[in-house]
């Protein structure tokens, strides 16, 4: 995928294809990319259980799950724009 960068206002955010904020944008996110990274990688790498890993960042185990299993968090942004 192409990364176009489109200006409107101070921020940045990250939007799909269809102009919809993604992600850590995403308006009703509790988590950072960083953090869903953090929680794939500490599943597949270590097997840290899903509801060890719920704890720690406080969700739920049914979140976890689905962020390793990329049922969310599985977009990546498209573009940018200012928002």
């Amino acid at each position: 995928k192409i990364i176009r960068l489109v200006t409107t206002n101070d921020r940045w955010v990250g939007v799909s294809e269809r102009g919809k904020r993604c992600g850590e944008w995403h308006g009703r996110a509790k988590l950072t990319q960083v953090q869903v990274d953090e929680i794939r990688e500490l599943r597949e790498e270590h097997c840290v259980s899903l509801d060890k890993l719920a704890m720690h960042f406080g969700i739920s185990i049914r979140t976890v799950r689905d962020i390793v299993a990329y049922r969310i968090w599985a977009t990546t942004p498209a573009r940018f724009k200012r928002g």
